[in-house]
């Protein structure tokens, strides 16, 4: 497993990128009618460190050439990556995001969606300017995949008989999908052969597992004030995530009946939310699924290994240890 990887040093490759990336989202998080700009302008705080651009970049970069339509490429998917969280916050009810109101608490849920619509529409627009092919299918399709995903864990909210192998399936739709879009296009556009644009293609996609597997571990053990949003949400919405799944596994008797009962009832209390931690600890459940999202990233790294230079491999070691790492 990769070891703590942080983020300064791809980013200081790329940093003529991620500066023009700020000014371009600024100008596309803006609107004409007030109190939309507003919605937008404050929607900004949900990009975070704008993981996925980067990829785009470094992955461009260590491939041989920065393309200039790889900025707006990157806005293109920051812009559906923040659709999604605005759309997620409101399916889960969620109350903060990046340590402040979520946009569906700040205004109301039905503004919300709406807010998230003109970033798909906007996200759809700018990928017209880019103009390549490929991008268009593959980005599209991905937001596509990406709702997919989200209705499959929909109709499974309160069931707590899900799979490792269901789990795998909705994670790698409505998260990973994206992540192997931008890893893959950021080779294609630098002119990559097809064998290492498919390896980056699985590297993103492993990346994007690996990511959502240690989001759903830091939903169950994270501090929500590091975490910046609210936390627990998966056990009050009854989503069944991987160290659920594992520590449903391995336990009986009236421990098992209260998780299974918490989970279908979805509408557990503090005091829920806290057994079921202190479960998941004794149990090993969260080191069980962090190990996991190691062999994702292992197995793509290792297909990378054998196609990048030493030096470039140092970086993409550094941005999964990262992803493994991170508690935020």
């Amino acid at each position: 497993m990769p070891a703590a990887g942080g983020l300064d040093f791809a980013y200081h490759m790329v940093k003529p990128q991620m500066e023009a990336l700020d000014r371009l989202m600024s100008e596309l998080l803006a609107a004409d009618t007030p109190c939309v700009d507003e919605m937008l302008r404050y929607a900004g705080h949900y990009s975070g460190k704008r993981l996925r651009p980067a990829l785009i970049f470094v992955v461009a970069d260590l491939c041989g050439s920065l393309q200039d339509e790889l900025v707006q490429l990157g806005a293109v998917v920051e812009l559906i990556h923040m659709a999604t969280l605005v759309h997620d916050d409101v399916l889960d009810q969620a109350k903060i995001r990046r340590n402040a109101d979520a946009v569906n608490i700040r205004w109301n849920n039905k503004d919300a969606i709406l807010l998230g619509d003109i970033m798909f529409a906007r996200a759809i627009r700018l990928l017209v300017d880019v103009g390549n092919r490929r991008a268009l299918e593959r980005l599209t399709e991905a937001v596509a995949i990406i709702c997919e995903g989200e209705i499959h864990q929909n109709q499974l909210s309160g069931h707590a008989d899900v799979s490792e192998e269901t789990y795998f399936k909705i994670i790698r739709q409505k998260t990973a999908s994206l992540y192997a879009a931008s890893c893959e296009l950021g080779a294609l556009l630098a002119g990559a052969a097809e064998d290492v644009v498919g390896a980056f293609h699985d590297f993103g996609e492993s990346l994007g597992m690996a990511f959502q597997i240690i989001d759903d571990c830091l939903d169950l053990s994270g501090d929500e004030d590091v975490v910046g949003k609210s936390l627990g949400s998966d056990i009050t919405n009854g989503k069944m995530t991987l160290p659920l799944i594992h520590l449903l596994a391995r336990v009986g008797g009236e421990d098992r009946e209260r998780i299974r009962a918490i989970i279908e009832d979805r509408r557990a209390g503090p005091q829920d939310v806290e057994f079921i931690r202190d479960l998941l600890v004794a149990h090993g459940s969260i080191e069980h699924a962090t190990k996991r999202a190691g062999e994702f990233i292992e197995t793509s790294l290792g297909r990378l290994r054998g196609l990048l230079p030493a030096s470039s491999f140092t970086v993409v070691e550094e941005l999964a240890g990262f992803v493994l790492h991170r508690q935020l």
